[in-house]
């Protein structure tokens, strides 16, 4: 194969060198699909294709090349899967169609999905033609809808439910991998709001901006610089906004890239009313203090959550009831509670910012950190007596008797006891009703034992344990 130098000759290439479709616009092909695309037109399979980019670099072993990060990115070896597959090619934009641009500061989740998962528009499957790509765009969890035709992205077969691996190749790739249905159809077009609208066309500003030839690396100073002039400009301000005060946290904990994800970056834009690219190309202007105040009564935008959406909902619950009654009752620490739901601290700031930062702001208003230390132990021991008294958190208890023995047991005061006693005792009725919200999410109301009125125990072997 041959591909043209840059003083008009040519130079051989291992690979065919097909140019990248929809380069330099917000349409712009994947690269996964891009190498989906070369393996057919080399005759192989796509993993036929992968331990060829690896060789490039001597190593021979066979990788999962299309793990977790993909061709695509954020990831740890997609930079080097694109630098290899544009050397085989000799074509130097096949990184356009990747998050290559931003990688210095998104997290390997800084998409918002499994990209080991396809994700398609129907209607586009059903116009597809050999001059038809899979965009970048379609990757990301904040794009729910196709750009071209505005109908629902699905990720899951209508037939069998199944969802489609990534790595498939070219000719399958719009058939289901389960029980070969197409996949193609008319779209269903579903109300969107008008936060989701403005959010989508922000990231197709940014996909823009990485399908850009020629666009360099843009560094995680960049970012850091934006959410130090926000900080500065927010001097003397009662009550930042949880979105600005989770980034801060964010950046405070790790120093390093890492933890930042598209829905962040979006959040943080709609704090100022800037594009990305502005917040990125232009850190200091854009961190500038508006001409008018939109941070008043400003709440971070809510996108969908995915997989993680009933878990969510049901942290959701648990943190209402809580901030609801918690006069009178001690609130657990973060790490508890999260322990308790089985959530990672990072996930659920990220999809949950508001109620996060509500409870940790009412947890720390509740005294220094050497008091909060023997509550929290008091807390524990409360929580473990009273699931040794009974497994029905909504059942009667001896009160005091739980709180001498929690006293006893923590060396604190009575009163103290007392205290977290209440607390435990309503946290546990709280996480029950959590997992309430979390079955009825997951099974529906046609499956759910509670909707059908049985008579199951559901405090046999509690969730939270």
């Amino acid at each position: 194969m041959t591909t043209r130098a840059e003083h008009g000759q040519f130079r051989w290439s291992v690979l065919p060198p097909l140019p990248l479709k929809g380069e330099g616009s917000a349409l712009v092909e994947s690269v996964e699909h891009y190498v989906a695309r070369l393996a057919w037109t080399v005759g192989v399979t796509v993993r036929s294709l992968c331990p060829v980019t690896y060789s490039a670099l001597g190593n021979s072993r066979r990788y999962q090349a299309l793990g977790a990060s993909g061709f695509c990115g954020p990831g740890r070896q997609f930079k080097q899967l694109v630098a290899h597959i544009e050397r085989l090619t000799g074509s130097e934009h096949v990184r356009c169609g990747s998050f290559w641009v931003v990688d210095e500061l998104l997290a390997v989740t800084g998409v918002g999905r499994d990209t080991k998962h396809q994700r398609w528009c129907p209607a586009c499957f059903r116009d597809w033609d050999e001059d038809s790509w899979e965009p970048l765009i379609w990757m990301v969890e904040i794009q729910q809808t196709c750009p071209v035709h505005a109908c629902d992205l699905e990720s899951h077969c209508r037939g069998c439910g199944y969802a489609q691996p990534t790595c498939r190749d070219y000719r399958t790739r719009r058939q289901c991998y389960r029980c070969g249905a197409a996949l193609a159809g008319s779209g269903r077009a579903s109300t969107r709001s008008t936060h989701l609208a403005w959010a989508e066309q922000r990231l197709a500003e940014l996909v823009e901006l990485c399908a850009t030839p020629g666009q360099e690396q843009i560094p995680f100073e960049r970012y850091d610089a934006f959410v130090r002039g926000l900080v500065e400009i927010s001097q003397g301000e009662p009550n930042l906004p949880a979105t600005l005060r989770a980034a801060v946290a964010r950046m405070r904990s790790n120093a390093v890239r890492g933890r930042v994800t598209l829905r962040t970056l979006v959040n943080l834009c709609a704090l100022q009313g800037i594009s990305i690219p502005q917040m990125l190309l232009d850190p200091q202007a854009a961190a500038s203090r508006p001409l008018i105040d939109l941070w008043g009564g400003y709440k971070a935008l809510e996108f969908p959550n995915g997989r993680h959406s009933s878990k969510i909902q049901a942290y959701r619950q648990y943190i209402s009831d809580m901030l609801k009654k918690c006069e009178g009752r001690y609130l657990p620490p973060m790490a508890v509670v999260l322990r308790k739901m089985k959530l990672n601290r990072d996930l659920t700031r990220e999809l949950c910012v508001e109620c996060y930062e509500a409870y940790e702001a009412a947890y720390q208003r509740q005294g220094a950190y050497g008091s909060r230390v023997h509550f929290n132990r008091a807390f524990g021991h409360a929580m473990r007596t009273l699931e040794l008294e009974n497994g029905n958190p909504f059942a009667p208890y001896d009160a005091r008797k739980v709180a001498r023995r929690v006293a006893a047991l923590a060396k604190v005061t009575s009163e103290t006891a007392k205290s977290v006693t209440r607390s435990a005792a309503f946290s546990r009725r709280a996480l029950e009703r959590a997992r309430v919200v979390l079955l009825q999410d997951t099974k529906g109301p046609k499956n759910s034992d509670l909707s059908k009125g049985s008579s199951v125990n559901t405090f046999s072997q509690p969730w939270y344990k």
